[in-house]
């Protein structure tokens, strides 16, 4: 397996900053925010930036792991139709950085005065017609297990992939959400996916008092030693991204520099011990 920076776990650093950063850590690859204040800004980015990422990238020898955009209103006839198009802006921005994968969200739930049958008949046809513009691009779209969501538990992940019926939909398996929607455990959530897991977000977490916080690796209640050992008997290669919740819990986590690096390492004992 290959081991990734999530930019989320940098928000203070320019996307030049991390990159130099996860090099220096360690990591094979990045996995970037895609927003107004992320790392990517999708609306304003041109040309001559993407050009200078991939250089940079390529001097660096780190992969572009995944991209990840915000896009997830399919619904609403104000949003639905922009969302599409930005959501198209980041799979052509992929497709230039030689980015395999596009982490996509499974829409909004529950969302306000509709219907759950409504929404998700929108969002797969929506989802649809992004595989169809993806697979034009050689690109992955990767739908995450999130809560919020049409696709929190693997269940219900596994129901849209295969009602979307694309070659270029994807997984990305994440048991950290799926614990916090309490749905499957780690064994069932693999099973049940096993055949379209392309990605892999890594955090740990406690609840205290039903309240979510993020830890290190091996520091909260995951037991990604025996998650990993699942999924290398699937026979998963591609990347875990190390999802580091910086940017929404900034005074319960260290700076990258520190946090970061002890993920890492924390993974690579996993990985390489014997």
């Amino acid at each position: 397996m290959k081991l990734a920076g999530h930019t989320m776990g940098t928000p203070g650093l320019t996307l030049s900053e991390a990159m130099r950063l996860f090099r220096e850590i360690g990591f094979d690859g990045i996995e970037i925010r895609c927003a107004e204040n992320g790392q990517i800004n999708p609306e304003k980015i041109n040309e001559q930036q993407i050009r200078e990422i991939m250089e940079e990238k390529e001097s660096l020898g780190l992969d572009v792991a995944c991209l990840t955009p915000y896009y997830r209103d399919f619904v609403s006839p104000k949003k639905r139709d922009r969302e599409i198009e930005g959501f198209k802006r980041v799979i052509q921005i992929a497709s230039k950085l030689n980015c395999e994968r596009v982490r996509v969200y499974g829409g909004v739930w529950p969302y306000p005065y509709v219907s759950r049958k409504k929404v998700w008949l929108m969002t797969i046809k929506a989802v649809r017609e992004l595989c169809t513009y993806a697979g034009e691009h050689g690109v992955y779209i990767c739908i995450e297990n999130h809560p919020g969501t049409l696709t929190e538990t693997a269940t219900q992940t596994v129901m849209f992939i295969e009602q979307v019926n694309s070659d270029f939909l994807k997984i990305l398996y994440d048991q950290a959400n799926i614990d916090s929607a309490q749905g499957e455990k780690f064994q069932e959530a693999i099973s049940l996916q096993k055949k379209y897991i392309f990605h892999v977000h890594v955090k740990d977490q406690t609840f205290i008092n039903g309240k979510r916080e993020p830890r290190l690796l091996g520091k909260g209640e995951m037991n990604w030693k025996a998650i990993i050992d699942a999924l290398k008997n699937i026979g998963y290669r591609e990347y875990l991204s190390d999802e580091y919740e910086k940017y929404w819990h900034p005074q319960l986590l260290p700076e990258p520099a520190i946090g970061m690096k002890k993920n890492l390492n924390y993974l690579k004992e996993i990985l390489y011990r014997n």
